[in-house]
């Protein structure tokens, strides 16, 4: 599940240096059973392609935008080979006026739009001969300039799950979704313009959804999805992937239905998020983690066994889209909660006492726990091409160190409390020292095991 995804989602929804060389656009009509378990590709020596950290761009100011750019310099270092940034997306004028409280917040995401997404322009200067020019680029165009300059490819991931804040978990209809109304822009016509932007900075990879049931359980099944793959394809020439939810009730089911949609796509993502896998314990080992990973079911199947199952099934490999290591005890549980929830403390539901929204205790230890445990599940699994790792960093550092900076800023107590709540918890990477960026440092460039 999606870590910014709002407080509904987790009330309710509980209960890559060489791409494949066949054209997997191209759809596989083979039908393997439904008790194979297979492989795509062998990668003998479990070495990911696909070696991902997000940035999240989010909502954030211009300044921190910028100044998030220096990140990238250090992904590369610890192994990574493609970053992948978001863009929050799909809104039109009232829809930033619905969602955002702020006047002033409101006029920087309605100045910061291109077309329906926020992806703010930046006036710069370049040096053409002798002379200095000044030119206008796009956050995007900035981020994935310097990402190719670095030697890292780049996975744009537009983002549009914000919008359950206005329609709450499920509550999208279709027709909202594909055909827009006053409050979002139609799903197909800002994807395919977004297709075009990737295709024009040579964007190496395109993930054309994240969880998009949890707007509307029927989006899958629409022939509009099947549609919008091919206009995608029509205007972009990289690798597209789609960022399956798999972690709620029902989601396993869901999984199973997407083969029509699996094999007109390059990858298949999965956001790996089962829930209570550990039944609440908050002591254990990375091996017991594993073990309780490997057993892990939904709708009634074994997690892990699907996943192999559907990649065999379309012949197409697996991307883990979405892989967080929060920092607070007992993570295993839940590892798509990245807040400490403090705020929470007396409150009397199985949801604010056991369950996700539960207020947590910062552990720094526990993110290599969960870390080993995962790679002792997934590192050596052959239909695996790589994974995302969220986040790398984001806007909540920087405004972090504003506010330890400047003691004097305005609501500065209050604000400062709310952030820290986030980052202590949180499973960000860059500046969190857990061990964890140095574990896949050893595992993405040294190649160990």
């Amino acid at each position: 599940m999606n870590i910014r995804v709002s407080l509904l989602i987790f009330l309710i929804s509980i209960t890559p240096s060489t791409l494949f060389a066949k054209d997997w656009s191209k759809p596989n009509n083979s039908d393997a059973g439904e008790n194979v378990v297979g492989q795509v590709t062998n990668y003998s020596d479990h070495y990911f392609e696909f070696r991902s950290a997000e940035i999240e761009l989010g909502d954030a100011e211009t300044k921190h935008i910028r100044s998030t750019l220096k990140s990238m310099d250090d992904i590369i270092k610890y192994g990574f080979n493609t970053v992948t940034v978001t863009l929050i997306c799909g809104f039109t004028e009232e829809g930033v006026k619905r969602r955002f409280d702020n006047a002033n917040k409101q006029d920087r995401i309605l100045d910061g739009l291109i077309g329906s997404c926020y992806n703010p322009t930046f006036r710069t200067r370049y040096k053409d001969g002798s002379k200095w020019r000044a030119k206008n680029v796009t956050a995007l165009e900035m981020y994935a300039n310097h990402a190719h300059k670095l030697g890292l490819r780049f996975n744009l991931k537009p983002m549009v799950l914000t919008h359950i804040e206005t329609y709450g978990l499920n509550g999208m209809s279709k027709q909202s979704f594909w055909q827009g109304d006053k409050n979002f822009v139609a799903y197909s016509d800002f994807i395919v313009d977004l297709a075009s932007i990737a295709e024009a900075n040579k964007i190496e990879y395109f993930t054309i959804g994240t969880e998009l049931t949890n707007l509307n359980k029927k989006i899958l099944r629409s022939p509009e999805l099947t549609d919008l793959i091919e206009g995608v394809r029509e205007v972009y020439s990289g690798k597209l992937i789609y960022a399956h939810n798999f972690g709620p009730e029902g989601s396993g089911n869901e999984f199973r239905k997407m083969t029509k949609i699996w094999e007109r796509l390059d990858y298949i993502g999965v956001n790996f998020f089962p829930n209570n896998i550990m039944k609440g314990r908050k002591s254990y080992s990375s091996e017991q983690v594993a073990k309780a990973m490997e057993s892990a079911r939904i709708d009634g199947r074994n997690v892990i066994s699907e996943i192999r199952n559907v990649s065999a099934k379309v012949n197409r490999p697996v991307i883990l889209t979405e892989t967080a290591f929060p920092s607070w005890k007992g993570a295993a549980n839940y590892m798509y909660r990245g807040t400490c929830d403090r705020a929470n403390a007396g409150k009397k539901d199985w949801v604010f006492t056991k369950g996700p929204l539960q207020p947590k205790t910062p552990d720094l230890d526990e993110p290599l726990v969960l870390a080993k445990a995962w790679w002792q599940v997934f590192g050596n699994m052959p239909n695996i091409a790589g994974a995302v790792h969220v986040f790398w960093t984001g806007p909540g550092e920087r405004v972090l160190e504003y506010y330890l900076k400047n003691k004097n800023a305005p609501e500065r107590e209050r604000k400062l409390k709310k952030i820290l709540d986030d980052r202590e918890c949180d499973a960000y990477m860059w500046k969190k020292e857990t061990g964890v960026k140095e574990f896949f440092q050893q595992k993405y460039i040294n190649r160990s095991d």
